[in-house]
């Protein structure tokens, strides 16, 4: 047996030594490892958080210039901008009164909007009236088209019979699904509660299918409800906040936001094509 081999250092033979110390070193090297991701992932997290406050902060003012000088908010001009300190803001506005309202648009409308977003005639009847059929309260088909028993018959989930809650929901129209009902969310609301578009506060795809708008104010009034996008331009990597905020005559709250989405702007300039 060599020298190496009968060497104990304090009753341990050297190769159990440098074991022990090998198992150590890991061991610490891993502590440190997780010790810095845990680092790293506090200091996002507080990173995200400011970056909330900060675009809540300056939804606030936006809020508060659309009660106090609503004329400075012309929503048919979809593109304004200020700064806070050092910080450019970003800020888009689009009224519901310019997006198909999924629980009040009529027929035709429907069908206009799937048209636009790249639907022939026929999936565009087709599914404007699988819509209708959706949220109506009977259980009767609308031309023929699915109720219950279609539902039941692929085993998913039936339909509500009453209104959409969120634009998202209409993912769960029979034929939409997921993908096309993200497609769609552009050209969507359930906000407005009018039958037809006002075309002066459409996005571009969709100005000429609204009606006569001469009459209709273009800024911030009573009753209705703006979907307020805002970007802190300052960064590399611009954070946004998506608001809907309805104005109402409460003069204790005369403005109430019902949904706050931590999520990329909608891009509203061009038609999507959700049905190649």
């Amino acid at each position: 047996m060599s020298k190496l081999q009968n060497l104990k250092p304090n009753g341990f033979s050297l190769p159990v030594t440098l074991s022990l110390i090998l198992t150590l070193a890991v061991i610490l090297s891993v502590a440190v490892f997780y010790s810095r991701q845990s680092y790293e992932s506090v200091r996002a997290a507080t990173k995200r958080e400011q970056d909330r406050q900060q675009l809540l902060g300056a939804l606030r003012v936006v809020e508060y210039s659309m009660r106090a000088n609503p004329e400075k908010w012309n929503l048919a001009n979809h593109a304004h901008s200020f700064r806070i300190g050092e910080t450019n803001f970003k800020v888009g506005v689009q009224a519901s009164a310019g997006l198909i309202d999924l629980n009040a648009a009529m027929l035709g409308s429907l069908q206009d909007m799937l048209i636009v977003a790249g639907a022939d005639i026929q999936k565009a009847s087709d599914y404007a009236n699988r819509i209708i059929d959706w949220r109506d309260p009977d259980k009767v088909k609308t031309n023929g088209y699915s109720e219950n028993s279609d539902y039941e018959n692929l085993g998913i989930p039936l339909p509500r019979n009453g209104s959409f809650k969120k634009t998202e929901e209409l993912a769960l129209v029979l034929g939409f699904g997921p993908v096309t009902a993200k497609c769609l969310q552009p050209l969507i609301t359930v906000d407005s509660s009018l039958a037809e578009i006002v075309s002066t506060l459409a996005p571009p795809p969709l100005r000429s299918n609204g009606r006569d708008t001469s009459n209709t104010p273009i800024t911030p009034s009573i009753g209705s409800a703006v979907e307020i996008t805002i970007s802190d331009v300052s960064k590399a990597k611009p954070t946004t906040l998506v608001a809907v905020v309805r104005m109402t005559d409460d003069p204790r709250n005369p403005q109430i936001t019902h949904e706050l989405i931590w999520k990329p702007a909608v891009a509203r300039n061009i038609a999507p094509d959700c049905f190649p």
